[in-house]
């Protein structure tokens, strides 16, 4: 198992601020294992981290199933009542992932005492304080395929069971051989998403409508970085203006669907 510090930083005054990664390991399940750990109760743990009680039932099914050894396990009965704990396993992982953070910190802190008042050293790295488009990332496996005269309707259905249909042109698919059964992935570009309240009674011709709780927001002012929650546990980040987040009302905790049409999805395969 290998760290590594994800590539997005932010230059605040005269500090720097970076967040820390564990290969692998996906930092949603981390804070789910932590509030676990503390509430004893998955359906209160799922409240706490933003999650519905489906999604993180099935976010702890798919580590359990990962993992070497169930980090999560469930007791029925009791005196107590039943509830839900961490196995060795995970508090294993848990006790790991925090002394990691913690020295990643420390690092972090280090770095920033040495910035202090030295523009030279600070100046290369204020251009990562201006917000990128984020690319969604998934892997999935081909469903079915609706074919059409130049391109093909592709359900392409991921390993929590949510499915995206994507667009893809005849040629593509029978370049790289693609049939039912075999696995992509996808990019989905957070600015071809946009963010609605309500699905409204009107039928819309984008074929992904996704719904979702916000679970954080960033913004530079001018862009925001909306990260939302599915319903399957799956992340998606969308990239809107800061105006479309006021004129939407959108919190940290906020429903939401997430739109975009089956030819924002790019698809792709390995080549070995």
């Amino acid at each position: 198992m290998t760290t590594h510090h994800q590539e997005k930083y932010a230059v605040n005054s005269n500090q720097i601020e970076a967040s820390f990664k564990l290969t692998g390991v996906d930092n949603r399940m981390i804070a789910l294992l932590s509030a676990i750990d503390e509430q004893g109760s998955l359906n209160q743990a799922a409240k706490t981290v933003g999650l519905s009680y489906k999604g993180a039932w099935q976010m702890v099914e798919r580590a359990n199933q990962l993992a070497l050894s169930p980090l999560v396990k469930t007791e029925k009965g009791g005196s107590k009542g039943g509830g839900t704990a961490l196995t060795s396993a995970g508090k294993s992982l848990l006790t790991l992932f925090m002394g990691l953070e913690n020295a990643h910190q420390r690092f972090i802190e280090e770095l920033n005492k040495r910035l202090i008042d030295n523009d030279a050293l600070l100046a290369p790295l204020k251009c990562f304080s201006q917000k990128n488009p984020v690319v969604n990332h998934f892997t999935g496996m081909i469903h079915t395929i609706k074919w059409g005269s130049d391109n093909a309707e592709v359900v392409i259905v991921l390993p929590s069971g949510l499915p995206i249909m994507a667009s893809i042109p005849l040629s593509f698919l029978e370049s790289f051989g693609l049939s039912t059964g075999k696995e992509v992935y996808l990019l989905i570009d957070s600015i071809n998403i946009i963010l609605m309240t309500s699905l409204g009674e009107g039928k819309m011709s984008a074929r992904n409508q996704l719904k979702g709780v916000i679970c954080e927001r960033q913004s530079d002012g001018a862009r925001a970085q909306v990260t939302m929650t599915l319903e399957t546990g799956d992340v998606l980040v969308v990239t809107i203006t800061e105006e479309s987040v006021v004129q939407l009302g959108l919190e940290i905790g906020s429903e939401i669907y997430a739109i975009f049409k089956s030819n924002s999805v790019d698809v792709g395969v390995n080549v070995v």
